[in-house]
Formats: structure tokens, sequence, C-alpha cells
């Protein structure tokens, strides 16, 4: 057909087919969510593992000239309208907002290019020029079937 098929997905090339893996339970083709394949497993071993639905996180907060530890709180917005709230962090905070997401905390939270955070009246906490760059939405159809 004249299609180029991509062995790797992320080579930067736009066009062309590319396989991409979905979790998938070999025997009964049930789909793998993260709270089948994940949450259940480690919520009852992990204490210190929270689950806020219907929240979203607002930024991070870093402690005063200090980037290098990684931020001590994060501020949480509940989506019904309540105020916003603090959650002390011990160790370490995954933030895993996808691909628009992740970056937009990141510059809400100071942690972006210097010039980006200065023109929107943020407080610069560390410069990395690359937050928020490159981000690319892209039209990704589906075709599914099962083989024998």
């Amino acid at each position: 057909m004249g299609i180029q098929v991509a062995e790797e997905c992320a080579n930067g090339n736009k066009e062309g087919l590319c396989w991409i893996p979905i979790s998938q339970h070999p025997v009964t083709a049930r789909r793998s969510y993260s709270d089948i394949g994940h949450y259940a497993d480690v919520v009852d071993s992990r204490p210190n593992y929270h689950l806020l639905v219907k929240h979203q996180v607002a930024r991070e907060l870093y402690p005063e000239g200090d980037t290098k530890s990684g931020p001590s709180t994060v501020e949480v917005r509940p989506l019904d309208g309540s105020p916003l709230f603090n959650v002390s962090v011990k160790n370490e905070v995954i933030l895993s907002a996808g691909v628009f997401g992740t970056p937009a905390i990141l510059q809400r939270s100071g942690v972006g290019p210097a010039p980006f955070l200065r023109s929107a009246k943020i407080p610069l906490v560390l410069d990395l020029p690359r937050v928020g760059s490159n981000l690319h939405d892209h039209s990704g159809p589906v075709v599914i079937w099962n083989c024998k």
C-alpha cells in the first residue's frame, strides 16, 4: 500500500503507520484500567497512597529557595467549588496530568521558561525553557480487531 511503518512511534515522523499496544488481558480480552491493573493492588499495601477524585492540582509549592528537593506542598482545587486546600508532601509528588496538563501545572507552579512566567506574573521557581514547548495535538484514528 505504500504506507511507511515506523519502528518507533516517537520517531518525529508524523506520517505513516505506528503500532501502539493496549493493555488487555490475553484470555478474557478485558481492557486493563488503572483501578484493575494498579490501584486495587496498591491501595491496601501503601498507607501513604491517596486518590482524590473530582479534584485537580492547582500548583506545586516549593520551599523558599530550594528547587532540588522538589515540592513540599501541593495546592488542590476541589471541582465542586469548595475552597482550595494544601496537601503536605514528605517524599515525592508523582505528577501525571497528560501532555497538556502537566506543563500547565508546572508553569502555574513557577517551573518553566522564565520570560513566559514573568509575562504571566508568576514568581519564577526554576527556569526550564522547554516546559510547555513543542506540544502538538494529533489525530489518532484507531482500528482494532481480534486475530485468531
